[in-house]
């Protein structure tokens, strides 16, 4: 704060965070920054959720407490890989040789940013060859299409 307002020697910060991503209301919860600290002007919050929206106040203190707190501010954290997989998975033939396998997306709070694109694995051990054969596609939806299939096997589908 400017040198007249301080009322004293600063002798550190507040800082207050709060998640607010999905509109949360809540209290913030605070951490001491910068004591003893000549000139302090930033500090790095860590721990946070992927992909979220914070809001940020800060409040300078002196030896009789704390100042009024600053107007929030907002930052999202970046992008991180989904921390759960895709749910309800299912997977049904249509032909001889194809297969459709669908799925409901991870949890909200688990996909830590925009999901893409999604991977399905398919692959299968011929008793007869004696070595397994696999493949992938990729769907930007929740339903992909494999076609191409051996019939009459049975496929194992991640």
């Amino acid at each position: 704060p400017p040198i007249n307002l301080t009322h004293g020697t600063v002798l550190g910060y507040y800082l207050g965070f709060k998640d607010d991503s999905e509109g949360e209301g809540g209290a913030y919860n605070f951490t001491t920054v910068g004591v003893d600290g000549v000139g302090v002007t930033s500090a790095t919050l860590s721990g946070l959720r992927p992909h979220a929206r914070y809001a940020v106040v800060l409040q300078a203190f002196n030896s009789k407490g704390a100042g009024p707190a600053s107007p929030p501010a907002l930052a999202t954290t970046l992008e991180d890989k989904p921390s759960a997989p895709p749910g309800h998975v299912t997977c049904e033939s249509v032909t001889s040789s194809s297969l459709v396998v669908t799925w409901s997306p991870p949890p909200p709070r688990h996909r830590n940013g925009i999901v893409v694109n999604y991977r399905v694995y398919y692959t299968y051990a011929s008793p007869h060859e004696g070595s397994g054969r696999s493949g992938s596609v990729v769907s930007e939806g929740q339903r992909a299409t494999l076609a191409g299939l051996s019939p009459w096997t049975n496929y194992s589908v991640t």
